[in-house]
């Protein structure tokens, strides 16, 4: 019960800083009320326009996010267990991922036009660096002390890997995954 009062009252309290902001501060017309956002979005929600809207812009943000998420899990994993592929990738890697995904619309455009894949890419290139770095981090950080465990006890390197390497990667990719969620639907808006 708490937690839900806690839930409407920070919905009520962001909704009246969002109501002074856009009449005392700014000009309404640059930040519009809460008030007329609601009366432009109700015929929206009525004839259904809105819908298909958000399932548009909601389909790019799963094919970025899970494009990004599988192709970062795979060389991050590949990245932690080789130090040579680290060694030369990493400069690389740290070069490209402050680039945000706005700096990079030019070369989308450039590279995949106007249409759909270069709203992927931008998608992508927000979610690929995040779940990167994690899953590098969670593979390097495996403890060795289980893996020797596992050694000792017979396991073959698949086994070591499989069963001590990922499970103990895992928390590094989900966060990887849930910081690179919010990043993937921050890239929609500058794509779109």
């Amino acid at each position: 019960m708490r937690a839900a009062g806690l839930f409407a009252g920070s919905i009520i309290v962001a909704f009246a800083v969002w109501q002074f902001l856009s009449t005392a501060v700014f000009n309404p017309f640059l930040i519009p009320p809460p008030l007329v956002v609601f009366k432009t979005m109700v015929p929206m929600v009525e004839n259904g326009e809105i819908f298909k809207h958000v399932a548009i812009s909601l389909a790019r943000v799963g094919v970025g996010f899970s494009t990004g998420c599988a192709a970062a899990i795979v060389l991050g994993v590949v990245l932690g267990r080789l130090k040579l592929v680290n060694d030369l990738l990493d400069p690389i890697i740290e070069l490209l991922r402050y680039l945000s995904p706005t700096a990079m619309i030019p070369i989308a455009v450039l590279w995949f036009g106007i249409g759909e894949l270069s709203k992927f890419f931008l998608i992508f290139w927000g979610t690929f660096f995040i779940v990167l770095i994690n899953t590098t981090a969670g593979v390097m950080r495996a403890p060795v002390i289980r893996q020797r465990a596992a050694e000792c006890l017979g396991a073959s390197p698949l086994q070591i890997f499989l069963l001590v390497v990922i499970p103990s990667a895992a928390p590094y990719i989900v966060t990887g995954m849930r910081i690179a969620m919010a990043s993937s639907f921050m890239s929609i808006i500058p794509a779109e």
